[in-house]
């Protein structure tokens, strides 16, 4: 029973914490892209965008390695010490690398842009949420995270005034993520620890060779993911880039229900995989089932709402920004799909059939990013990110077809055909007013969510999980 309750306790913090850091953020967002205009906002999507893949770089999946050390191992001073000088050591190369770079960027303004935005590897080489992940210490990672994104907020709406304080953007982030450093460094200290630096060749080349294959999978999710601003940004214009990233804001405030999933319903599919195998059938496709009727009521309603979403946050300027919101809907629709099949696969010890998945995925999708945006614009980066997250869930499922019955056509194909065919028209033409349209959507989910099989097992199992 204690166990429960902390658990309990730990899901219920994360998702308070992260709703609200992610609305902090989303705040911060929507004012700089009013003050900003569209192509500054653009230019800074582009260097964030840099940001992230070195930051996946300089990291190199140590993150999840170092959980499950701090798990196993009773030495934490030892492993904090050594993944922290690891990492410290990664993020220089990453710095200099970003540099060298920087040299064939011909735009001035986004080379100070990028290079101003790389100071932030250096805190994020003391960031030390995955120790106390690894703690279980759920309201220390939100309580230490909400810190840094009020600072964030604050330091934006101090310095940031007008589109000629854009360079103070990126220096806002990195003082942000130096004060969110060091509140887990003193909130570790304080416990008693000590960090110990120490640069030994050989145990920065063994982290690195060990955590390499986890570092790989999340890498190419990442390239795919933040490619389109700055493909945008470099083929068409800053501008076009800032509509994208508008949009993809939205979006990514969606994926907050991703990970409600992820904490609520996958630990019964790992536990059933080592504890109840024989189980585990039942228990992927009754999770599988929820999933695909949250996605079909949260997806349509999305884009039902995409204009009025987009013109509130970011105003008139961006109407070009709803289109594109729309079509990356896609991508979290199957997104949220897909992680009932990477965690089952991960449960399975199968991962390297998801990061074969992802990579066949992005091979696609950079052959086509080039056609899709001469045939949609920038909305057809969110196509592609569509068909990237399509490639990869037909992947996974035909490799989990070896283990379960996954119930593919019946459970996902034909339900999310059948919402396409009674929703798009209604959304797109069909002159009605935007209440009686999402009345329309509700009543329409009681035949789908029977066409899907939601029956009486799975309305208790739930209950059992998430009342």
């Amino acid at each position: 029973m204690p166990k429960i309750k902390k658990t309990a306790k730990n899901v219920v913090a994360l998702f308070a914490g992260d709703i609200f850091n992610r609305l902090i953020g989303f705040i911060a967002v929507a004012y700089l892209a009013r003050i900003l205009g569209a192509t500054n906002f653009g230019l800074i999507s582009i260097g964030l965008a840099f940001l992230s893949y070195f930051l996946t770089i300089s990291s190199n999946g140590l993150p999840i390695l170092g959980v499950r050390k701090i798990i196993k191992c009773k030495d934490d001073n030892k492993i904090v010490g050594d993944f922290i000088s690891t990492r410290f050591v990664f993020s220089i190369f990453a710095v200099i690398l970003i540099f060298l770079i920087s040299f064939f960027i011909s735009s001035s303004q986004l080379r100070s842009i990028i290079l101003a935005y790389s100071l932030y590897l250096f805190p994020a080489a003391f960031l030390l949420v995955w120790y106390f992940q690894a703690k279980e210490q759920m309201g220390l990672i939100v309580s230490g995270r909400a810190v840094g994104m009020m600072f964030y907020l604050i330091l934006i709406l101090i310095f940031v005034r007008t589109n000629k304080h854009i360079i103070y953007v990126p220096y806002c982030w990195f003082v942000s993520g130096l004060v969110t450093s060091l509140f887990f460094i003193l909130i570790y200290v304080s416990k008693g620890n000590r960090i110990k630096i120490r640069f030994s060749f050989y145990r920065i080349k063994s982290l690195f060779l060990e955590a390499f294959p986890l570092g790989v999978a999340n890498l190419i999710g990442q390239i795919t993911l933040y490619l389109p601003p700055i493909f945008l940004g470099f083929v068409m214009s800053p501008k076009e880039a800032g509509f994208y990233s508008a949009a993809a804001k939205i979006v990514f405030l969606f994926l907050i229900l991703d990970r409600v999933f992820s904490f609520s319903f996958f630990p019964a599919i790992s536990k059933c995989a080592t504890k109840t195998p024989e189980r585990l059938n039942n228990v992927f496709n009754q999770t599988l089932k929820w999933i695909v009727i949250v996605v079909i009521l949260f997806g349509f309603s999305g884009i039902l709402l995409g204009k009025y979403l987009v013109l509130f946050v970011f105003g008139k300027e961006y109407l070009s920004s709803v289109l594109i919101f729309q079509t990356i809907m896609s991508y979290f629709m199957l997104t949220l799909i897909n992680s009932a099949f990477t965690f089952t696969l991960i449960a399975l010890k199968q991962e390297k059939a998801y990061t074969f998945s992802l990579f066949i995925g992005s091979i696609v999708f950079f052959a086509s990013a080039w056609f899709l945006l001469k045939i949609f614009g920038p909305a057809g980066m969110g196509v592609g990110l569509g068909i990237y997250q399509a490639v990869v869930l037909l992947i996974m499922n035909n490799k989990l077809k070896n283990f379960l019955d996954t119930k593919f056509l019946k459970i996902i194909v034909l339900p999310l055909i059948v919402s396409v065919v009674i929703f798009l028209p209604l959304i797109f033409t069909v002159d009605l007013n935007i209440i009686f349209k999402i009345l329309i959507i509700l009543i329409c989910m009681i035949p789908i969510s029977q066409l899907i099989g939601i029956k009486r097992e799975e309305l208790k199992f739930l209950r059992n999980k998430v009342i």
